[in-house]
């Protein structure tokens, strides 16, 4: 947010499946996910992939953190659920709607999957300095208001997720699992909570 003028955020708050599940009990290598109107699986970890950042007394993370990689049939995929994006100075990119079920595994996953948007911390940083300096702290009930506080000035907030598309990604794979057209997996291989898989050095003959 260069100069402060405006603010953008990722996620859909209290629906996005790995701010429900902080711990990736339930999400991990081999899961089956909804992705772009088909169903495809979790591959790997995503890029820039974190879990040893600090959490809020909820254990949701106050900053970038885990991030997936996933694999689907493109043909089977939907353009309800895959939208082109194009951003300025940065180039071409692709929005893709995705959803994943979590299983109630006990009371924890419980509370976790009924965390609340002003529950959801988030620290604010400015992408526009080469330094990325922290501006402060907010939460999403004030992020999808539209408005957040900053240092004592007021900043217009946009996302860059769709609620109600994810909404209705919620409401598609409940349909699915009702009707027996999907089934949850335990994953294959879970990843870790408290490093960063970029920063590991994994060797082997």
């Amino acid at each position: 947010m260069p100069k402060s003028w405006n603010a953008t955020y990722s996620t859909s708050g209290e629906l996005s499946p790995l701010l429900n599940d902080p711990e990736l009990r339930t999400i991990g290598i081999g899961t089956r996910i909804f992705l772009g109107g088909a169903q495809g699986y979790v591959s790997w970890n995503g890029t820039q992939f974190n879990t040893s950042v600090p959490k809020n007394t909820s254990g949701i993370p106050k900053s970038n953190s885990a991030t997936i990689a996933v694999i689907g049939d493109l043909k089977k995929m939907h353009t309800d659920f895959i939208k082109a994006g194009y951003f300025e100075k940065y180039g071409v990119s692709i929005f893709i709607g995705i959803g994943i079920p979590i299983p109630l595994l006990d009371e924890e996953m419980a509370a976790f999957v009924s965390i609340q948007n002003e529950q959801i911390e988030t620290t604010v940083f400015d992408y526009g300095s080469p330094e990325h300096t922290t501006m402060g702290t907010t939460n999403y009930k004030d992020l999808q208001s539209g408005e957040i506080q900053i240092n004592g000035k007021k900043i217009r907030t946009a996302p860059l997720s769709s609620i109600s598309k994810a909404r209705t990604i919620a409401g598609e794979l409940r349909k699915w699992i009702s009707n027996k057209e999907f089934y949850l997996t335990e994953p294959v291989q879970l990843f870790p909570t408290k490093t960063s898989l970029n920063k590991l050095n994994i060797k082997g003959e």
